[in-house]
């Protein structure tokens, strides 16, 4: 079932005794203009609540439950902190990542797009987000490849050896400047690169034996 799910939200009535907690079933937009209406406080305190789901969701394989926790969390995000951020781009990876897992591969390569296009305005290029962004692309493509023949093929594979190259050329100038995370990451980005490296001869045969 792909339809938007209602949210149960608390809703706290006070009187001069006692608060009493009772739950609202809200559909997202009504759930929206509910999250507008809260303290700050109270508003990170909901974002991390949705993205702790979005993890439970994963963890658990309900991948369409954890697209619709994702969108929730761009929404708010969007009307809170704004479009210009290195969460809302975070948030456009989440949903990029299951759209991916529920074989949506179109979408997800749109939404780890602008994911990027985020990350470039915000961090700049060389940047671990914007590299992480990149691999994420480059192995999507790598997906997309394992479904499609002759010239579709090269293409996914080329798009994907370019962005896994350049995510790995960023991550080896990260690591050498002291940010030893990226070493890990860097080496990530080589094997996914073998890995598409090792796929394109095999391509490149075929291809050319249908022109002959």
């Amino acid at each position: 079932n792909t339809s938007n799910p209602t949210i149960e939200v608390p809703i706290i009535t006070k009187t001069s005794a006692k608060s009493n907690v009772n739950t609202k079933k809200l559909d997202e937009d009504e759930y929206l203009k509910w999250f507008i209406n809260m303290e700050p406080m109270d508003q990170e305190q909901e974002m991390h609540k949705i993205k702790r789901s979005i993890g439970s969701f994963y963890t658990l394989g309900r991948y369409h439950d954890a697209l619709h926790s994702a969108l929730r969390l761009e929404s708010v995000v969007k009307e809170t902190i704004g479009e210009s951020s290195t969460v809302y781009a975070s948030c456009l990876n989440n949903i990029a990542l299951m759209n991916k897992m529920l074989g949506n591969n179109d979408a997800a390569l749109n939404k780890y797009i602008d994911c990027i296009q985020v990350y470039e305005k915000t961090v700049g290029k060389n940047h671990s987000n914007y590299a992480a962004s990149l691999n994420n692309i480059g192995i999507l493509y790598r997906t997309m490849s394992e479904t499609t023949k002759g010239l579709q093929n090269m293409e996914y594979l080329k798009n994907a050896e370019d962005a896994l190259n350049t995510a790995l050329n960023i991550r080896i100038d990260l690591a050498l400047n002291k940010e030893l995370s990226n070493s890990r990451e860097a080496l990530n980005s080589a094997m996914n690169l073998a890995m598409v490296t090792r796929l394109k001869p095999a391509v490149t045969n075929v291809s050319n034996s249908d022109i002959n």
